[in-house]
């Protein structure tokens, strides 16, 4: 598993919920490389969301510098003038941790979190950290289950459990805890 297959995830399961339409950015064709704003953006629960997608292997460290100075830049800048405007949003970091046959979750970071901390000279957030986050249930499971597909054909889809608007306010990372 690897990144691509994490925004596919979180791509069908925003798209699944009420009010939600997610559109992933393409990364671009032919091997030529190209400089998106962030990963995805969409309406999550009747709000704008602006979405850059994380992908841990195992339960290790989350390293901030895989966020990218252009992707610091758009995500501040669309944070900034939505906030400023009054419009509530979400920026969000959402970081997959996977280990094959033991482990798929997915935190959700404020972005403002991430970036302030970054500011700050933060270079990661350790593993201590991560495993403290979610012992105090700050994840959120993911969970092949079955769906219909367009030929009415029954298909399994990794999918992430219990994402609602409720859980999915209380459950962003906003400080340390």
């Amino acid at each position: 598993m690897v990144e691509s297959d994490f925004n596919r995830i979180l791509t069908h399961t925003v798209n699944h919920l009420p009010r939600s339409r997610a559109h992933k950015i393409s990364d671009g064709a032919g091997g030529k490389a190209v400089q998106n704003p962030f990963d995805s953006f969409g309406i999550l629960f009747g709000l704008p969301a602006y979405i850059e997608s994380k992908y841990v292997k195992g339960l290790y460290a989350f390293n901030l510098s895989r966020i990218e100075d252009h992707q610091y830049d758009n995500l501040e800048f669309y944070g900034r003038e939505l906030s400023e405007s009054g419009i509530p949003h979400y920026c969000l970091i959402p970081v997959f941790f996977y280990s094959p046959r033991e482990m798929k979750r997915v935190l959700f970071f404020d972005f403002e979190f991430i970036n302030s901390e970054h500011k700050k000279g933060v270079s990661s957030f350790k593993q201590k950290t991560i495993i403290s986050w979610m012992e105090q249930g700050f994840f959120f499971d993911i969970k092949a289950l079955k769906f219909l597909n367009e030929e009415g054909k029954e298909v399994r889809k990794d999918t992430i459990l219990d994402l609602t608007k409720e859980a999915l306010d209380k459950k962003i990372i906003k400080c340390y805890v």
